[in-house]
C-alpha cells in the first residue's frame, strides 16, 4: 500500500506514482489537492494490478470523476475498495449518470464511500442500479448528505439485493422519522447486515414503535447494531425503546441487537 495522503502533493503525485512499482495492489493519497486536471494524468500511471483507491477529500468533482473513466473501462473489474468521500462531486451540476457509469464499471467493489458529497433522492435513484451490481459490497457509506423518505425505496433495494452487506452508513442526511420507520420496517429482509448508522437523520422517536416491532419479530439470533447518534429523540421514547429491548432479551438469550443513542449505549440487556 502506498500512503501518501495528507501532504498536498497536488501535481507531484502523479510523478510519485508513476515510479513506484507496477505490481502495488493499493494507494492512498487523500488529502493532496487532487483536481480534476490531475486525474487526467492519474489514469495513465495507476498500477494495473491496483485494487484498493483512496481518493478521498481532494477536489476531484464530477470532471475528475470523468476523466478517471479511461483507467476504470481497462482496470475497474479487479477494484476491490474505491473511496470518493468528500470530492465535491455533486457541488455544480448534478451530473449523476457519469457517476453511474463508473460504479457499473467495478462491480467487484467490496467496500464503496461516497460520503460528503451531498448526495439528493434523484442521485441515488441513477447509482442505486450500479451498486445493486456489486454483489460482493460489504460497506457502503453515503454519510452527510440530501437523502429523504424519498430515497427509502432505494435504499430497500439496495438492502435486499446486496446479500453481503455488513455495514451501511447513511449519518447526517435527512431521513426523518418516516424513512427510518421505513427502513425498520425491512430489516428482516437483509439477513447480512450488521451495522446500520442513521446518527443525525433528525429522528424524533415516532419510528422506534417501528424498531421495536422488528426486534419482537426477529428470531434470527444475527448481531446488529443501530446507531441512532445525535438525533433529538426525547428521553422517555429512549426508555421506552430500552425497556422493550431489555423484555424481549430477557425472554431470549441469544437476541442481539444493540441500539446506540445520543453518545450512550443502550443494549438490549440494558436494565
Amino acid at each position: 500500500m502506498l500512503n501518501i495522503s495528507g501532504l498536498g502533493l497536488a501535481e507531484d503525485v502523479v510523478e510519485i506514482i508513476g515510479c513506484m512499482n507496477s505490481g502495488l495492489r493499493g494507494i492512498k493519497i487523500s488529502l493532496n489537492g487532487i483536481t480534476a486536471d490531475i486525474c487526467n494524468g492519474l489514469k495513465f500511471v495507476f498500477p494495473k494490478k491496483l485494487q484498493q483507491l483512496d481518493l478521498n477529500e481532494n477536489w476531484l468533482g464530477m470532471d475528475g470523476v470523468c476523466n478517471l473513466k479511461r483507467w476504470f473501462v481497462e482496470r475497474g473489474a479487479q477494484l476491490r475498495t474505491l473511496n470518493l468521500a468528500n470530492n465535491k462531486i455533486f457541488r455544480d451540476e448534478h451530473q449523476t449518470e457519469q457517476l453511474a457509469a463508473l460504479l457499473s464499471l467495478a462491480p467487484g467493489l467490496e467496500e464503496l464511500r461516497l460520503g460528503v458529497n451531498t448526495i439528493y433522492d434523484e442521485d441515488l435513484a441513477v447509482i442505486a442500479k450500479p451498486i445493486c451490481e456489486m454483489q460482493h459490497l460489504t460497506v457502503l457509506d453515503m454519510n452527510t448528505g440530501g437523502l429523504t423518505k424519498d430515497s427509502v425505496q432505494f435504499i430497500l433495494t439496495i438492502l435486499v439485493t446486496l446479500k453481503n452487506l455488513l455495514e451501511l452508513n447513511l449519518v447526517s442526511n435527512m431521513l426523518a422519522d418516516e424513512g427510518c420507520g421505513y427502513i425498520f420496517e425491512h430489516l428482516q429482509d437483509s439477513n447480512s447486515l450488521r451495522c446500520l448508522d442513521l446518527s443525525g437523520n433528525k429522528i424524533k422517536g415516532s419510528c422506534l414503535e417501528k424498531l421495536a416491532e422488528y426486534a419482537e419479530g426477529s428470531y434470527s439470533g444475527r448481531e446488529l447494531m443501530v446507531k441512532l447518534m445525535g438525533n433529538p429523540i426525547p428521553h422517555v421514547k429512549r426508555e421506552k425503546l430500552v425497556a422493550k429491548l431489555a423484555g424481549i432479551r430477557a425472554k431470549r438469550p441469544y437476541f442481539a441487537l444493540d441500539v446506540k443513542m445520543n453518545c450512550l449505549l443502550y443494549t438490549s440487556d440494558a436494565a
